[in-house]
């Protein structure tokens, strides 16, 4: 079964893979970023059926949400009329103007994202199409918003023990056998009404950045793409365990005395534990526990989205300091989940390069992706094959990986296919060499160059964010500049 995957979401990939696994015993996925990449990828992959969702970004930037349904409603049903093409649509009735077009043109085959259970199967005429959509209503689109029923369902216990996996052999994870599904299971206790059906559409992710070795560029990435989740509405934690190289406090101005890791990793197994509310800081914590004489601090903190937290040692730490200990070896995973509790979206990881690092182990093995950050030099190639035999004792492998290539120079034919080769895996990102990125981090600001920034962009649709809402939000942020608001 060859699927080709326009959704802009990798947890709905993920969650769409799973159910025609079910059904078929092979699946090859090809992941597109852009709707018009479609056109070309049907030509390499041949696919059996192509699914693409509403907020699926695409390369043509839309004045309205109704010029975007009809490039999306023309694509499907005119260039791709020759493909098994399935649409996804998000928290719409069977009443709305593009499901009733798809149904007056006799195109059935679309699915509300409420229904995703019933793939592979799709439905065949105008009678499946109003069944599915039976009681499917204009809701939200996040359904952890919205409120449970009753005093029972609010309530989830703290997790006790490493959640017990699918398959039999009790590993903590069900690895991966392609590059393009990246996939953990994730706990959940058993007290929760939330339908595992559905547990990868709707629950928050936790994304791991990890690199062979020091000084490669994760923490830049990191802090540029959840300034970018951030800006968009996101509430986004970055989670820094590299304890050896920690810089994120420094570099962003997002630091506290009493709020940090340390603290954190201390008190979470603890029986007094409330949750990380207490440890974590954003920009409006930070500027409370500056000095008053502070003030470019000050100044970059405040144009800093307040939805952006931090997790990480303390800035006034100096000199080298012993990581954390600790007994309880689910500590890592708790720390996961109440960052889930605590309602962020997008939790952002990054880990010691060693392979033997505990925190890095940890991290791994309850993570729901995971990225390996790599650059043009050798030694980071020869490191990270290293580090895969090491990692091959926990039942982790390079298939479990996303590679992303930083610093290519395409003018010095450093390209990221080039790159590549040494790790014999497709890149799902690469990053040109920044010569800004230094100058912006001195200045304690989170982004890159333009043209790093434009790949950043990019990247973040994978976490279904389509360009015409990013579009709407920064027309939003313009507004309230232009009229002195506060934005913050």
């Amino acid at each position: 079964m060859n699927i080709i995957l326009a959704t802009s979401d990798v947890k709905l990939n993920n969650f769409i893979i799973e159910k025609y696994e079910e059904t078929y015993n092979e699946v090859n996925v090809t992941e597109v970023d852009f709707l018009e990449d479609v056109q070309d990828k049907v030509w390499d992959v041949n696919p059996d059926v192509i699914i693409i969702s509403e907020k699926v970004s695409t390369r043509e930037n839309h004045s309205s949400i109704a010029k975007h349904y009809i490039h999306l409603y023309q694509f499907v049903t005119k260039t791709l009329k020759d493909f098994e093409t399935v649409f996804i649509v998000h928290s719409k009735g069977v009443n709305s103007d593009l499901v009733k077009k798809f149904i007056e043109n006799e195109y059935y085959a679309v699915i509300p994202y409420e229904r995703l259970d019933i793939l592979p199967q799709v439905p065949q005429n105008k009678k499946d199409v109003i069944d599915i959509f039976g009681g499917v209503q204009e809701i939200v689109l996040n359904p952890l918003a919205a409120e449970r029923s009753s005093e029972e369902d609010s309530f989830i216990e703290p997790p006790t023990k490493f959640a017990e996996p699918k398959n039999k052999d009790k590993t903590l994870f069900i690895p991966n056998s392609t590059d393009n599904k990246q996939q953990r299971y994730i706990y959940l206790p058993n007290t929760t009404k939330v339908d595992l059906s559905k547990l990868n559409t709707i629950t928050p992710i936790v994304s791991l950045f990890w690199s062979p070795i020091p000084n490669v560029g994760v923490s830049s990435f990191i802090k540029a793409l959840g300034y970018t989740l951030a800006s968009r509405g996101k509430k986004v934690l970055i989670i820094e365990l590299d304890w050896e190289y920690a810089k994120m406090a420094r570099t962003t101005g997002l630091t506290h005395k009493d709020r940090h890791l340390k603290a954190a990793l201390n008190s979470i197994s603890s029986d007094d534990f409330e949750g990380i509310e207490g440890f974590i800081v954003n920009n409006q914590i930070a500027e409370e526990d500056l000095p008053y004489n502070y003030k470019h601090a000050k100044v970059r903190l405040r144009e800093l989205p307040s939805s952006l937290f931090l997790l990480s040692r303390n800035a006034d730490l100096e000199g080298y300091e012993e990581e954390p200990e600790f007994d309880d070896d689910t500590t890592i995973e708790k720390l996961f989940y109440y960052a889930k509790q605590a309602g962020f979206e997008n939790i952002l990881v990054d880990v010691p390069s060693s392979p033997q690092n505990v925190f890095t182990m940890l991290s791994m093995l309850c993570s729901n992706e995971m990225y390996a950050f790599v650059d043009e030099n050798f030694s980071t190639s020869a490191l990270f094959k290293l580090a895969m035999y090491s990692f091959n004792a926990i039942d982790i492998h390079k298939e479990d990986f996303h590679l992303i290539i930083n610093k290519t120079r395409e003018e010095s034919g450093i390209t990221a296919q080039y790159i590549a080769e040494y790790y014999e895996m497709n890149p799902v990102l690469s990053l040109p060499f920044d010569d800004e990125m230094i100058i912006q981090q001195l200045d304690l600001r989170l982004t890159g160059g333009k043209e790093y920034m434009d790949k950043v962009n990019v990247f973040a649709n994978r976490y279904g964010i389509n360009s015409f809402e990013q579009d709407k939000q920064n027309q939003k942020n313009k507004n309230k500049r232009l009229f002195n608001f506060n934005l913050f």
